[in-house]
């Protein structure tokens, strides 16, 4: 996913940025009745990072993205991953300008993370600067049973003061993101938002 700025996953691993590398589908989401069309003079010049690496690839590109965090989850060789991020204007919810809905992948049953707010499944969601507290539902779904495990990423544009912690509705726990990351077993029948994210800015 891509939007205002914000590549997840990464750019340089595996994420893109406005720049869409050759045979490379992708989705646009419309707001209202549109229709899209690309010209020849929308082409770019250079070597855009692949979505699917060739392993001897070495072309990556770097970019600090403003005041954010990934959250990675992480079992049965699978990984996944949402982004949350900071953005003057933006409202906790949809936001078209800064947003990105969770889409699912080709494997149905892979497990999957994701920010919510209402109804709404994010893959990047920006938020309002926070000024104090803040806590929003992380979600963590799979088709296969097993043990997974829930690392923050990237944090470091974050000030140095904040709290970045994870409670887990069902067993209690709450971990500080900062310092460790967080191994559960997560079933294929949890359907609902079993986290609470929480970040405090001091």
């Amino acid at each position: 996913a891509y939007v205002n700025g914000i590549s997840s996953p990464a750019i340089g691993s595996g994420g893109i940025d406005d720049n869409i590398p050759i045979c490379q589908g992708f989705y646009v989401h419309s707001t209202g009745a549109t229709s899209l069309s690309a010209q020849e003079s929308n082409k770019t010049g250079g070597n855009p990072t692949f979505l699917r690496q060739n392993p001897n690839n070495t072309n990556t590109i770097s970019t600090q993205a403003p005041e954010l965090v990934r959250l990675y989850l992480d079992g049965l060789s699978y990984h996944d991953e949402t982004v949350l991020y900071l953005q003057n204007n933006a409202t906790d919810g949809f936001d078209f300008e800064f947003d990105s809905y969770k889409l699912a992948g080709g494997d149905l049953l892979a497990p999957a993370i994701s920010l919510q707010h209402d109804t709404n499944n994010f893959q990047i969601n920006g938020i309002a600067p926070i000024t104090s507290n803040y806590s929003t539902p992380l979600k963590a779904i799979t088709g296969y049973s097993g043990n997974y495990t829930i690392t923050a990423y990237g944090f470091a544009s974050f000030p140095p003061g904040a709290c970045i912690t994870l409670y887990d509705t069902y067993t209690g726990i709450t971990t500080d993101l900062r310092n460790s990351s967080y191994s559960f077993t997560l079933s294929d029948t949890t359907l609902t938002a079993r986290f609470t994210l929480n970040i405090t800015i001091k």
